[in-house]
């Protein structure tokens, strides 16, 4: 601490001689006093210890006894006498650094360390000795390496460009059986793992990596006994393909555009530890333990771009498919836009649970669908609570192909595109409490398109509480597949008036190698349907069923409708309160039935008022 004190001292006045002070500390400050008073103030600090700047070389004009703790190194004069120097180590060494000056006469002391036994346990009621703090030490190190485990401060680094490897296959590409195919826009080559020491991701980046066709491997890594896994594959819209860098793989192929595609790495590099790093990543992991992955803690808002949130989800997609346990992921409510998200099979993804999360595209996008599941490889996964705005995608909502036991549940599809949901080759999937809105088709189901993997059957699929409204074509097309279910959905103001191909649910071809069942429709609602049909069974192999279903003619939806069943070579049941619709809440349909071209059509309940005005015949059940 500095000392200013500036005494200007007056013999000759009388009665007492004064001094003018500039002392904060001493709450001295502009005014006069006595030298007496002034040296009654200075011996009352006496002996203090003051930590802060004290000059190099200082005088000090009075008596009396101080004590400061220098703070940098040096050799201090005081009074005119040099003590010796003060090292930068001695600051580390000893305990305590302490100037005296008595009288006018300065002196250097350093204060070593005091050295007590290690005490085994930590006192909490002793704290002073040093083996108390070092017990202290001991015990806290243990929660501060539980807590690195924790937290693990690691994260991905920039990413740095590499080059293309030279003995590059120019003018093919590769499809998803690793076999090269001719393609003059495009290239590909090998890297091998003993190059990729310490690199945690890959990624190509290039023009026109929608314009390969779907069956292009961006990506595929080989396994030392050369199986293979595809790992990236299709049309890419973003112009990215990115691949975590897996321990399995000793080598990678990989397919790139031959013009202006850029390769590039990063590493896993250590990152600072932030003061709430904990509470984050309990937050985030969740999260971890629960088996939830909060999409917003890696970035994900209502303020990014849609690259920028594509990037983000489709990155933590990746991350997470790959292991034994993956965590759902969760995006928070709000309205996000985002470009093409590409699933993978077993993937988790979920909004907030009062149906307030939005994934949306900017007017212009190219992506074909919101969500999309190229090749799910007979695996599962699931949708859930999510608003899919796909009014402005090129081909609709949700896309998922060749998979067991997949999910969607309590969301809003919205498209003006092709289909809101899309499904090929899709065994034992439920999807329930789903509102379709738009859309030449709301649900369309075909066969699989299978990659390197086998196809999975189109069967066993269980549709619960569906509404489907202002499809333009056709609320459902079901092409190929089997046993069907509907129970308790809707089908409403759809369709094209005087267009006899649209209409409500058209079966196309079920059952090809007779499996027995095709569709059943139980509990069902329809009204408002314009166009040729309500429901269409066109050469069905199996048998299919109505049961307990209204068909209503007008309601909700204006416009007119030739049938309300066209059975074209199939077999079909109508049973238990089915009902067609008549005045005064409905109106007649033209035709209740239309059976053609061999079909057979049984009414097992003769309470099922089928009118007369029908074309074919069909049968209706006796009883006795």
């Amino acid at each position: 601490m500095s000392v200013n004190v500036q005494i200007n001292v007056t013999e000759s006045v009388s009665p007492k001689n004064t001094a003018t002070v500039d002392r904060p500390d001493l709450n001295l400050i502009g005014t006069t006093y006595s030298k007496a008073q002034v040296e009654d103030k200075l011996t009352s600090v006496a002996g203090t210890s003051y930590l802060g700047e004290l000059p190099k070389s200082y005088n000090f004009p009075i008596t009396g006894s101080y004590t400061f703790n220098p703070i940098e190194a040096g050799i201090y004069i005081i009074n005119g006498h040099a003590l010796p120097a003060i090292t930068q180590q001695d600051f580390n060494d000893y305990l305590e650094i302490i100037i005296r000056v008595t009288n006018g006469v300065p002196s250097l002391s350093k204060k070593t360390m005091p050295t007590f036994p290690l005490a085994s346990k930590y006192n909490p009621t002793d704290d002073t000795q040093a083996s108390t703090m070092k017990a202290a030490a001991d015990r806290w190190d243990k929660t501060l390496i539980a807590l690195k485990s924790l937290v693990n401060p690691i994260g991905d680094g920039p990413w740095q460009a590499m080059s293309f490897p030279s003995n590059e296959n120019v003018g093919f590409i590769l499809n998803q059986n690793g076999v090269g195919e001719v393609q003059p826009s495009g290239a590909y080559g090998d890297i091998y793992a003993s190059n990729l020491v310490g690199i945690s991701s890959l990624r190509i980046t290039g023009p026109d990596m929608d314009k390969f066709g779907t069956t292009i491997s961006w990506w595929m890594g080989y396994r030392a006994d050369n199986t293979f896994d595809v790992l990236k594959s299709g049309i890419i819209v973003n112009g990215v393909a990115q691949i975590n860098v897996d321990p399995q793989y000793v080598r990678y192929k990989y397919s790139r555009p031959k013009n202006g595609a850029i390769l590039e790495k990063r590493s896993k590099v250590a990152l600072p530890v932030e003061e709430d790093a904990v509470i984050k990543a309990i937050e985030n992991k969740g999260a971890g333990y629960s088996g939830v992955l909060d999409l917003a803690s890696l970035g994900v808002k209502v303020t990014n771009t849609a690259v920028q949130n594509t990037d983000i989800i489709n990155a933590a997609i990746e991350s997470e498919y790959m292991k034994p346990n993956p965590r759902t992921l969760k995006l928070p409510g709000g309205v996000f836009k985002v470009n093409e998200i590409i699933s993978k099979p077993g993937v988790e993804f979920c909004g907030a649970s009062n149906l307030n999360t939005v994934l949306t595209t900017d007017v212009g996008s190219t992506a074909r669908y919101i969500i999309m599941l190229p090749d799910g490889l007979i695996g599962r996964g699931f949708i859930n609570n999510l608003i899919i705005d796909a009014r402005n995608t090129t081909e609709g909502g949700i896309y998922i192909n060749n998979t067991f036991d997949f999910q969607i549940r309590n969301c809003v599809i919205l498209t003006n595109a092709l289909a809101g949901i899309k499904l090929k080759g899709c065994l034992y999937h439920t999807i329930s409490d789903i509102y379709f809105d738009g859309g030449d088709i709301g649900l369309q189901v075909i066969n699989a398109q299978a990659t390197n993997s086998s196809a999975m059957a189109t069967n066993l699929i269980k549709y619960d509480r569906l509404y489907f409204v202002k499809s333009k074509k056709k609320c459902v097309e079901l092409n190929a597949g089997s046993n069907y279910v509907f129970n308790s959905c809707n089908f409403e103001d759809s369709g094209i008036s005087g267009d006899e191909t649209t209409g409500g649910v058209h079966a196309i071809g079920l059952s090809p190698g007779g499996e027995g069942v095709d569709v059943a429709f139980n509990n069902c609602w329809s009204e408002g349907i314009r166009g040729g049909f309500i429901y269409k069974f066109d050469n069905c192999k199996g048998n299919s069923v109505i049961r307990d279903c209204m068909m209503g003619k007008g309601g909700n939806g204006t416009g007119t409708i030739s049938n309300a069943i066209i059975n074209i070579g199939s077999r079909l049941v109508l049973s238990g309160a089915t009902r067609f619709s008549t005045a005064p809440h409905f109106n007649p349909f033209p035709t209740n039935i239309r059976t053609e071209s061999g079909g057979i059509t049984l009414v097992d309940n003769p309470n099922i008022n089928t009118g007369v005005n029908n074309v074919g015949a069909f049968k209706i059940a006796q009883y006795t």
